[in-house]
């Protein structure tokens, strides 16, 4: 049997997809391609009404494309509108899909017991840098957002688990990522505490932590990340989604633009060849000139190595979209556009800032690798993919 997983959405879909993947492969299957995999797979996402849409299409793209195949869609849409997927074999929750794979596979082989696997399995062989979930859910309730009623709420994975999922990957790069990262806890350990005991288990390898809230950045985790010498990645992705006091306000966002700016400044204080990285929403209703002003200044002050601008779409079943003064979309496409050129310009003011330095790269093919810093870097011909090398930028 071959199977193809079809991907949208964030960093935590890719992992979970990765996820699938490696239990296909253990259960003996192979890799193919759309129109000639056996088995399908289509994890959706259903963050924007777009998402949705696009995650309706690709199922629907999957059929069209390869008839004779077994088609399961999987993932945030399923879970809150499962009535679009009505016409495919549709499993929402990531675990029984998990157990309904192993099943269909072990039947393919003539076997009755699936068993059982571990929750976390190595990496595809055709992943260079390891994603590992150690969190799902969320405990906030921004009102543009339905991911908290499509995941749940808040919930980590043990840390007997995160180290065994690290062991597979100790000598390259390992991203930990979750729904809201930052609120990981096993018991009284939070995520600086898991750090600290992931570190003597690294080999040449290091972690890269993926989007974590604000309020959730903490001294001790910062000053753990300076004292790691680059083997937790001086990286951090720290989401705004605007620059506005008003707006932050309308999105139920638990802080204000002095806090992020003050939250920047600590952060760069302690680690001063961190990079940083963040989110930012354009066009919530009622997003004024002044409003969107704020921003890009906010945005300039914090001098961010990147910005993913997402242009503000209403998703039904969340607050935001019963909001007055819903911002007309030639507007939305302007201000999106003027926040990705000022994105570019901080994103190359930042890389030519770092020349000289020197960053680990791990390689993620011939010629091209990503920098500790976030940045795409030429590498050496002969380096080979998933290898950690160190460069002068």
């Amino acid at each position: 049997m071959k199977f193809y997983v079809y991907n949208l959405g964030c960093r935590v879909n890719r992992s979970e997809s990765d996820h699938l993947e490696a239990l296909l492969e253990a259960q003996g299957l192979e890799r193919g391609g759309l129109a000639d995999a056996d088995l399908i797979v289509v994890n959706t996402c259903t963050v924007t009404s777009e998402a949705a849409r696009k995650s309706r299409k690709a199922a629907h793209h999957a059929r069209r494309h390869n008839p004779k195949a077994r088609i399961m869609v999987t993932g945030c849409a399923v879970n809150i509108d499962p009535a679009d997927f009505a016409d495919f074999e549709s499993i929402g929750d990531k675990a029984a899909l998990g157990a309904k794979l192993r099943q269909i596979t072990f039947e393919a082989s003539g076997q009755q017991e699936p068993g059982t696997l571990s929750e976390v399995l190595p990496p595809p062989a055709a992943r260079v840098r390891h994603d590992l979930k150690i969190q799902d859910g969320c405990g906030h309730d921004c009102a543009y957002c339905i991911v908290r009623k499509a995941r749940g709420g808040a919930r980590s994975l043990p840390v007997a688990k995160v180290l065994d999922g690290l062991s597979h990957w100790p000598d390259g790069e390992t991203v930990f990522t979750g729904i809201d990262l930052g609120a990981y806890r096993d018991g009284d350990l939070d995520l600086a505490a898991l750090l600290r005991l992931c570190l003597p288990r690294l080999g040449r390898g290091r972690i890269r932590l993926s989007s974590i809230e604000p309020t959730n950045l903490k001294q001790d985790l910062v000053d753990l990340i300076a004292e790691s010498d680059g083997r937790i990645c001086r990286h951090l992705h720290i989401p705004l989604q605007s620059g506005s006091d008003r707006i932050l306000h309308n999105m139920s966002r638990p802080y204000d633009r002095d806090f992020y700016l003050t939250l920047v400044k600590r952060i760069r204080s302690r680690i001063p060849k961190v990079a940083l990285s963040s989110d930012v929403i354009v066009g919530l209703p009622g997003e004024s000139e002044s409003d969107f002003a704020d921003t890009i200044e906010l945005c300039q002050a914090c001098a961010f190595s990147k910005i993913h601008v997402f242009r503000y779409s209403a998703r039904r079943g969340t607050p935001a979209a019963n909001m007055p003064d819903q911002v007309d979309e030639a507007v939305k496409i302007a201000r999106s556009q003027a926040l990705r050129n000022l994105g570019q310009h901080l994103r190359a003011t930042d890389l030519a800032s770092r020349a000289g330095n020197r960053e680990r790269v791990v390689v993620e093919r011939t010629g091209l690798g990503t920098s500790e810093s976030y940045h795409k870097i030429k590498t050496p011909r002969q380096a080979r993919p998933g290898d950690l090398i160190e460069m002068v930028l």
